[in-house]
């Protein structure tokens, strides 16, 4: 792929962290108005979806730290998900090729 192509592809996949951060913080913020949670899982569940708007955020504004957590971000899918493995072998190779480009 050429670098342009890897860059949007890359740049689309943030925005997708961006989305799933936002609908998660705001289903949350809308079940927990309704039902009663304990206070631990509150938590971790507001920091994970923070997390994942702030990865996207990272990734959308191109910079190597945001590439970096994208690849702990794609690791994590790895083990995660069936289909991620997929998915994460895919975009690991681009970013790592792109981290390549941007070096030389």
């Amino acid at each position: 792929m050429k670098n342009s192509e890897i860059k949007t592809s890359i740049r689309n996949f943030g925005f997708v962290f961006i989305g799933i951060g936002i609908l998660g913080l705001y289903s949350f913020y809308l079940q927990y108005s309704t039902n009663v949670h304990p206070e631990a899982i509150s938590y971790i569940v507001i920091f994970v979806f923070l997390l994942k708007l702030v990865i996207g955020i990272l990734i959308v504004f191109p910079t190597k730290l945001g590439l970096y957590y994208f690849l702990f971000a794609l690791n994590i899918i790895y083990l995660g998900y069936s289909i991620g493995t997929q998915i994460s072998n895919k975009y690991s190779k681009y970013v790592r090729q792109y981290l390549q480009e941007r070096k030389s």
